[in-house]
């Protein structure tokens, strides 16, 4: 056995020929010997000659046999591929330099070495069931194992292996060895990128499509898109797009499908898809081409915007709720806008508060300058209100005390709540403000009483000359102080009400957080309410619920925690805030909608013939005829009737799901709601709507005059009509369309119903 390094190891055969024998004598000739002698003499001649040519022949095939071996060495040893020969014991018999190359060995210090020494140790259980299984089979054995080099470095090799018989018995194993690191690095590299890529489209929250460009039909979908479709993946494969979108808008889609396939756009917004079940919802699509197989597709991205739009309409919504909460509320409200943190907007109670005319002297100032020079703690007040701010930037809000003082130099304390807002990109903090002078004034009485205990009576007569009303409750959760205020605003008499749980006062959504909250209270005398300002609905006696503000403080009397809550009833202010709710929509003279409101509910009606396809409804523009000679013989006052009984008038011709608002003056208009498909029917719908208010406002109307005279009137009525349809045309245009219809009532004799000559938009 011996290994092979590339020097070449040809034996060279010694020649024995017939010339390095005596030759014989030269002046012998075949003529001078007896005959036998010469026919000898021709054969040994002969057999010379067949000698010398058989030995140049074997020279030359031991020459040819040298080469091969040669050429056979360097493709053994050069080979890309490691061959190696184990015995049955697994000891190295055989190696070429690749495979010596490969496990980082030296020449002959890899023969008889056992070849379980370079196999990793995880896998040497395997190779030994494969060893073993290769020795007692015929046929070729191929595995993979990770492979330990001498310098203890691992690769991964394919093994590709043959038992040998060497035909005394023995068997020896030979193997073909590759080093395949790098191609099990590039198939896992490739099934983590697959398996990241189909994450991806699995874990999307927005659906992908993929689209045909020439049959537009669906390849390809993710999991979000089955959802958003309602449809299995193999149902939208039988799709195209012109299946998943409302037919109307159709057109405008394909325009745009195209752009996109030309790259001239890659994102469309606001495109309406068609669910399975048939609602129509709204979508942004980012797009790209791509070239597959000598395809052209389009990869779309879809994300349902449906929820954004919500959330846009709901702070719209809020925004003009907050502006009537600023504008209404009893606390100081005011906003600060960075980076100088001066005051950008303030309301009314602000201005009274702090004794300023106007909003725009009230911006030039910042926070230190309604604050004197320091705190009652000995900070700079302007340095403090900096700090405070940034708390309020971090944290999201900041609630504390502060001394503020007026524009005349009265200084007050103030309990201060700072919140961090965002409207769109714009961030801002709002500043709500409230004198506690009065609770401070509590408080201190409060804590005298406390201090002298044997003097509850005094604290009792303290409490009874609160305008608010004043209870305290013990750690059994039971009342143990009930002021007069407290039996005005609740119905119960201090006897009723001492020794009671509280139950009974609160509303049932209030009581469970007043559950939670008490028992960490009564533990500690702190909690989540204690110091803060709550709003909350309370019960009287009857059982009637109203809201209250609540301040709750924490005592400690003889160890043990009692909470005392001052309640105030916010009734009266509850119904402030709607009166101004009633005011901005409402007509206060018919109480009929006012024109804000006719132009939600316009908006309202047509996008319900969106979603319909329905008419959205008709509109109808009421102007009487003679009612100023009314107002210029008997007055304002009868006027005034006049108009309340139209608006009754109008009222009792309509359905419920209508609308009439006065629009101002003696003008009245009607919004007609949920016509039918058909054109000519929703005419006739609105037709005979309009008619019958005509012929209503025509009969005669009796009025008493502010002297007692009655008056009689006749007063006729001019109506422009105008269907709308869909989105076809904005609301001032159906207005428009209305009010030139009218007028051509007027112009053509009055007491008239003229449809618009565009007759729907």
């Amino acid at each position: 056995m011996h290994i092979v390094i590339g020097s070449r190891n040809v034996n060279k055969n010694f020649e024995s020929t017939p010339s390095s024998r005596a030759e014989p004598q030269a002046d012998l000739s075949v003529d001078d010997l007896p005959m036998a002698a010469g026919e000898l003499l021709r054969e040994v001649l002969a057999l010379r000659n067949e000698l010398e040519m058989q030995n140049k022949n074997l020279r030359h095939s031991q020459a040819e046999l040298g080469n091969a071996r040669d050429l056979y060495e360097d493709l053994y040893n050069f080979s890309p591929i490691g061959y190696l020969s184990l015995d049955k014991d697994g000891l190295i018999l055989q190696i070429n330099l690749t495979g010596t190359a490969m496990l980082a060995g030296v020449g002959d210090e890899l023969l008889n070495a056992y070849f379980v020494l370079f196999v990793a140790e995880n896998n040497r259980h395997q190779w030994h069931r494969f060893f073993l299984n290769t020795l007692n089979s015929n046929l070729s054995q191929h595995f993979e194992l990770d492979l330990q080099r001498v310098d203890g470095s691992i690769f991964v090799a394919r093994m590709d292996c043959l038992s040998h018989d060497a035909g005394n018995g023995e068997h020896s194993v030979r193997i073909a060895l590759t080093d395949i690191s790098d191609q099990k690095l590039t198939e896992n590299r490739l099934c983590e990128s697959e398996a990241k890529l189909s994450a991806i489209f699995k874990g999307a929250i927005d659906g992908i499509l993929l689209v045909d460009v020439m049959s537009k039909k669906f390849s390809f979908c993710n999991e979000a898109m089955c959802r958003m479709l309602g449809y299995s993946h193999e149902e939208i494969t039988n799709l195209s797009v012109f299946d998943v979108h409302p037919s109307q808008d159709l057109p405008s889609i394909m325009e745009k499908l195209e752009k996109h396939v030309r790259g001239e756009s890659s994102l469309a917004e606001k495109i309406p898809f068609k669910r399975r079940d048939g609602t129509v919802f709204l979508t942004d699509i980012t797009s790209t081409s791509i070239l597959l197989n000598d395809k052209l597709y389009l990869v779309g991205v879809i994300r349902d915007i449906t929820e954004r739009m919500q959330v846009e309409e709901a702070l719209r919504v809020s925004t003009l709720k907050y502006q009537m909460l600023f504008e209404s509320s009893r606390d100081a409200l005011m906003i600060l806008a960075p980076p100088f943190w001066k005051f950008t907007d303030a309301n009314a109670a602000t201005l009274g508060l702090f004794g300023v005319a106007t909003v725009a002297e009230f911006t030039e100032l910042g926070p230190w300058d309604i604050s004197p020079h320091c705190q009652p703690d000995g900070q700079c007040s302007s340095e403090k209100a900096q700090q405070m701010i940034a708390t309020a930037m971090r944290d999201g809000s900041n609630f504390f005390e502060w001394e503020h003082q007026k524009m005349n130099g009265q200084a007050f304390p103030t309990d201060v709540l700072l919140t961090r807002m965002e409207l769109g990109e714009e961030v801002f903090v709002q500043a709500t403000v409230r004198d506690i002078s009065g609770r401070r004034q509590a408080e201190r009485l409060l804590a005298q009483a406390q201090v002298i205990t044997e003097s509850e009576e005094k604290f009792r007569k303290i409490t009874e000359s609160a305008h608010d009303a004043i209870i305290m409750m013990g750690a059994d959760k039971c009342i143990s102080l009930w002021n007069t205020a407290a039996e005005r605003i609740f119905g119960y008499t201090a006897s009723e009400a001492i020794g009671c749980e509280m139950h009974p006062l609160l509303a049932p959504d209030a009581c469970p957080a007043f559950e939670k909250g008490f028992l960490a209270f009564k533990k500690t005398g702190a909690g989540p309410v204690v110091g803060k300002m709550l709003e909350l609905n309370a019960l009287r006696k009857g059982g009637e619920s109203f809201p209250v503000e609540v301040t709750i403080s924490a005592l400690q009397i003889n160890g043990a925690w009692h909470a005392l809550g001052i309640f105030r009833d916010i009734t009266e202010h509850k119904l402030n805030e709607e009166k101004i709710r009633k005011l901005a929509f409402y007509d206060a003279l018919t109480q009929l909608p006012n024109r804000r409101l006719l132009n939600d509910r316009l908006d309202q009606a047509m996008a319900a013939s969106r979603r319909s396809e329905r008419y959205g409804g008709a509109l109808m523009f009421v102007d009487l005829d003679n009612f100023k000679p009314l107002n210029d013989n008997h007055g304002h006052g009868v006027g005034d009737l006049l108009l309340i009984e139209v608006a009754q008038r109008i009222t009792s011709c309509l359905r419920e799901m209508d609308t009439v608002a006065r629009f101002g003056g003696d003008e009245f208009v009607v919004l007609l709601s949920e016509l039918d498909v058909d054109k000519s029917t929703s005419v006739k719908q609105a037709y005979t709507v309009a008619e019958k208010i005509r012929a209503t406002l025509a009969e005669s109307y009796c009025m008493e005059s502010a002297e007692g005279a009655v008056v009689e009137h006749r007063c006729t009525s001019s109506i422009g009509v105008v269907l709308f349809l869909n989105h076809q045309a904005t609301a001032d245009t159906i207005l428009k369309c209305a009010d030139m219809a009218m007028y051509q009532a007027k112009e053509s004799g009055r007491n008239k119903v003229v449809f618009s000559s565009r007759h729907e938009v």
